[in-house]
């Protein structure tokens, strides 16, 4: 329950959710493309907003195309601990 909380709040300030749906009650599944800015996957902006790597809280985050990640992308990551959970799950 609490998980399913904490996602439907993201996706509410992410200004992403549905009106008049209640909790979400599946895990989320992202996929940026490699191009993404570093702001569109980390968030931020002007007004800040949570983007990819949050809106994947509590789901999967799926970078297809890893190493064309650019590195500010990947050090936005690491810095965040968010890959630090995934290298188990890397496979080649």
């Amino acid at each position: 329950m609490e998980e399913s909380i904490q996602t439907t709040r993201i996706h509410s300030v992410a200004g992403v959710l549905e009106d008049n749906r209640g909790l979400l009650g599946t895990r989320t599944y992202r996929s940026p493309h490699h191009t993404i800015s570093e702001a569109g996957l980390i968030g931020g902006g002007t007004v800040p907003r949570p983007e990819e790597v949050s809106r994947g809280h509590n789901g999967e985050l799926f970078l297809d195309e890893l190493p064309n990640f650019s590195k500010m992308s990947w050090k936005s990551c690491a810095c965040r601990g968010c890959l630090l959970a995934a290298q188990s799950i890397l496979t080649t």
